[in-house]
């Protein structure tokens, strides 16, 4: 992990898709480079995923399993297998 984001910083919360392009623009990279791993099938994936980004559904219930994330996780610790994963592929 190289950052991490909040709507402090960009001056605005998630539910505006402005947060993650302030966000990409803050850190100097394209949508395709980031993973956003969030809780909240509409906040943390719907919206980055219009926007490119590699979104992780982390649900620990796994009872919101979404159709439209590049992966649903129960842990962090599938997150970083997933992200290692991402890295060691590119």
């Amino acid at each position: 992990i190289n950052y991490i984001i909040t709507g402090c910083e960009v001056g605005c919360d998630k539910s505006n898709p402005q947060m993650y392009v302030k966000a990409l623009k803050l850190l100097g990279v394209r949508s395709e480079e980031c993973v956003v791993v969030g809780d909240d099938p509409q906040l943390d994936v719907a919206i980055p995923k219009r926007l490119g980004m590699y979104t992780i559904l982390l649900d620990r219930q796994f009872s919101r399993k979404s159709a439209i994330a590049d992966a649903n996780v129960k842990n962090l610790n599938e997150v970083v297998e997933i992200i290692e994963k991402r890295v060691v592929k590119d």
